[in-house]
């Protein structure tokens, strides 16, 4: 192989891992910038027991690591002891229309 066809060779690998990792730079910050978005809540009122806390545990098992974000009709006192149990946190505040809302995230 002549030095031109391997200075070219050459070159044409720095371009291609320069483009590779500009792809990856976009890629990496797509990706913070959809996980620094806050999910978007589940609204649960209106649903008869227990049917907010199954799809509490759907959303958890759905999107493992990911937090949940749930708007319920009341603070859901029974629910805590089985999010401490399977390894969550959770803090929640009174809304302004009655509603609770409850972040629930991986320990």
């Amino acid at each position: 192989m002549t030095h031109d066809a391997e200075a070219l060779i050459d070159a044409a690998l720095r371009a291609a891992r320069a483009r590779d990792w500009a792809v990856y730079r976009l890629r990496f910050a797509e990706l913070r910038a959809v996980h620094a978005r806050p999910p978007a809540p589940l609204d649960l009122r209106g649903l008869q027991p227990p049917e907010p806390i199954v799809r509490i545990f759907e959303a958890l098992e759905r999107s493992p690591g990911e937090p949940v974000r749930a708007i319920l009709p009341h603070e859901p006192v029974p629910l805590y002891a089985l999010l401490r149990e399977r390894g969550y946190s959770y803090s929640g505040e009174q809304r302004a229309d009655g509603g609770y809302e409850l972040l629930i995230e991986r320990s």
